[in-house]
């Protein structure tokens, strides 16, 4: 071994121990909200790092599925509000619309809400950036739910082949609302 890699060695190995040695902590702060440190907070707790420390164990297991499905859902709507920030999906009286505020194309896809296999591939499906998607009230399905997912353009599946998959694919529940009973046999006979 030449003394430069040695010397790489020892260096390396010092900055782990460094690292392991300085842990990762739990903190909590005064809304019992909890997070993790690379350094000692008041009232912190180390934690072994890979392994989950037992309080979160513990609160994972003590959660209800009703609080797992409210937990989820509050993510799922933060989630949906940055997303609103690229691309602005509305569904009201006049339809539905998808407003491409962001810099990029983005490509789009509409699935029912019950889950589907679907491989998210960018073709013709493309919002251009500050155009829409616009679908009218009335060639809408009405009291459907459906899934509205949207991405930007990721790697090319095979070079040279002009297709693309997605960076990572934005999912948003929408229903459309009932029409009366008019309206409905109206659109059915279109």
């Amino acid at each position: 071994m030449t003394i430069s890699r040695w010397g790489t060695g020892v260096f390396v190995l010092t900055l782990a121990l460094q690292a392991a040695a300085s842990g990762v902590f739990r903190c909590v702060d005064a809304q019992g909200r909890v997070t993790f440190a690379d350094q000692p907070c008041e009232g912190g707790t180390r934690v072994r790092p890979g392994v989950p420390p037992g309080a979160v164990v513990r609160e994972r297991i003590e959660l209800t599925p009703e609080q797992r499905k409210r937990l989820l859902a509050d993510v799922q709507v933060a989630l949906e509000q940055q997303w609103q920030k690229e691309v602005e999906v509305t569904l009201d009286a006049s339809g539905f619309s998808a407003l491409n505020r962001s810099t990029q194309d983005v490509y789009w896809f509409v699935t029912p809400a019950e889950p589907i296999a679907w491989i998210p591939v960018c073709l013709d499906n493309r919002i251009a950036p500050g155009q829409a998607l616009r679908v009218p009230a009335s060639e809408l399905p009405s009291g459907t739910a459906f899934k509205f997912h949207w991405w930007y353009k990721g790697n090319e599946i095979n070079p040279g082949s002009g297709y693309y998959t997605a960076d990572r694919v934005r999912s948003i529940p929408m229903q459309t609302p009932p029409r009366s009973g008019t309206q409905n046999r109206q659109a059915k006979n279109r």
